[in-house]
């Protein structure tokens, strides 16, 4: 959630995905900035990079939480790997300037150490994209919806009419969600619990990736969100 409303805030569309058996057709049809995830996707991310047909192209990969010293060793020279925590203590150190003039950027060149460490930002217009969220319909396709900042304000106000409105909440309350974060209504209770100053909780069905499952197995039911940053 926090890459999430970092990169949205300076119009760092994400490409998020409701299904672990998206992730390697989104990789061939979408070559990402940057991928964000949870340490323990690590080996079967690096799978599916070495199999595609852009396998030569580099790749920054920013992970939560430590990876396996195995899967550090199966790193190619072309990528390069993040801790997200290191990031997080360095982006302190670092001067942001907002500016509304449109600007490139990409996760690639901030984490790069031997780049300049001022970031020049464009500030977000409630028109811009939000986010793209990948899924699988009935028949099998793949299909994306974008989704602006308009959309996740909406959402919001749609999940907080569903609350009792003589019921103020507060930081005592927490609001809990069965809905996964790589899908818009779960995005919109999480957000909801934010606008609120809640605690937000999620139960393990929401998940997408399980740290104990098999990345070899060719039906996948994986664990956390997936992010990656256009």
């Amino acid at each position: 959630m926090v890459a999430d409303l970092a990169l949205a805030s300076h119009s760092v569309s994400s490409l998020t995905l409701s299904d672990a058996s998206l992730l390697a057709p989104v990789l061939e049809s979408h070559t990402p900035s940057a991928i964000i995830c949870h340490a323990f996707i690590l080996p079967h991310l690096l799978e599916l990079i070495y199999e595609s047909s852009e396998r030569q192209i580099g790749h920054t990969i920013i992970l939560v939480g430590d990876p396996s010293p195995q899967a550090m060793a199966s790193v190619a020279s072309n990528i390069k790997i993040f801790n997200f925590a290191d990031l997080e203590r360095e982006g302190n150190k670092v001067e942001k300037i907002l500016s509304t003039l449109p600007s490139e950027w990409n996760l690639t060149s901030f984490n790069d150490r031997s780049r300049s460490c001022m970031l020049t930002f464009s500030l977000s217009e409630p028109s811009d994209v939000f986010t793209t969220s990948f899924y699988k319909t009935e028949s099998g396709h793949i299909q994306g919806a974008q989704l602006t900042h308009e959309n996740l304000t909406a959402g919001v106000a749609a999940v907080r009419a569903l609350l009792p409105p003589s019921s103020a909440l507060s930081s005592l309350d927490t609001i809990a969600s069965a809905h996964s974060m790589s899908t818009a209504y779960g995005r919109a209770i999480a957000y909801t619990a934010i606008y609120e100053g809640t605690s937000f909780a999620s139960i393990p069905s929401s998940e997408l990736f399980h740290v104990d499952e098999s990345w070899y197995s060719p039906h996948l039911r994986n664990d956390s969100e997936l992010i990656i940053c256009r």
